[in-house]
């Protein structure tokens, strides 16, 4: 009898041992779900994620660029892009829209690149190019400059002058102030002894922080011309 009872303890105690087993045996590190793994909601497809940033391309909203202009790109292009400040005007300079958006992406001189990327990006192109004129829309270059364009390239001395401090004023005034007098982004222009030549030179080539081809045309000339008359 005690036999009996014995072996039936065994076969009781073999019982639970087994039923512990297949309840505990499973691996945590199994059960738990992938890092990877795509997220399904009620039924729906699994999302996914993409890498990398969106560099626009597509087709810009002009008002929507006209207030990501005035929260990005105003403090050195004053007055919507009207006036000169640290960048230079960029209405009526015949700027098209490829090349605004290279300058944006890649930056140039003191502008650092990608400061609007996506559809702000688009927006933002779409918005400088509405400052151009009908040069800019047909893809061409323009002959002139920032500002207004004048003729006093091919006039007198005085005429020329005249002309090269407007445009001065409105391109160029934002780096080096009250009119070249004093030193601001660029230094005093005024009594440095700076030879026609080099100051043509530097307005077509740039330097340090001062942009290329500011002043092209009959502003290249009449701008020059005012300098030249500072000295």
């Amino acid at each position: 009898m005690r036999a009996l009872r014995l072996a039936m303890v065994i076969a009781l105690v073999g019982g639970i041992v087994g039923v512990a087993a297949g309840c505990g045996g499973s691996d945590a590190d199994q059960a738990r779900t992938p890092t990877d793994a795509p997220t399904i909601t009620n039924g729906q497809p699994p999302t996914e994620t993409t890498g990398g940033e969106d560099e626009g391309g597509g087709e810009g909203d002009a008002e929507a660029g006209k207030v990501s202009f005035e929260n990005t790109c105003q403090g050195c292009h004053p007055a919507g892009g009207t006036q000169a400040g640290a960048g230079p005007v960029l209405v009526d300079r015949g700027l098209a829209a490829d090349a605004i958006r290279t300058q944006i992406v890649n930056g140039k001189g003191a502008m650092p690149p990608n400061l609007v990327s996506g559809a702000d990006l688009d927006n933002v192109v779409a918005f400088v190019a509405g400052l151009q004129g009908e040069v800019a829309a047909g893809g061409g270059t323009a002959t002139g400059g920032g500002g207004a364009s004048t003729d006093g390239g091919g006039g007198g001395d005085d005429a020329a002058i005249a002309a090269g401090k407007t445009f001065f004023e409105g391109t160029c005034q934002g780096c080096h102030t009250a009119g070249g007098t004093q030193a601001g982004a660029g230094p005093v222009l005024a009594s440095r002894g700076l030879a026609e030549d080099a100051i043509r030179n530097q307005i077509v080539n740039g330097g340090a922080v001062m942009p290329a081809g500011l002043a092209t045309g009959d502003d290249l000339e009449n701008v020059t011309k005012f300098v030249v008359s500072l000295q």
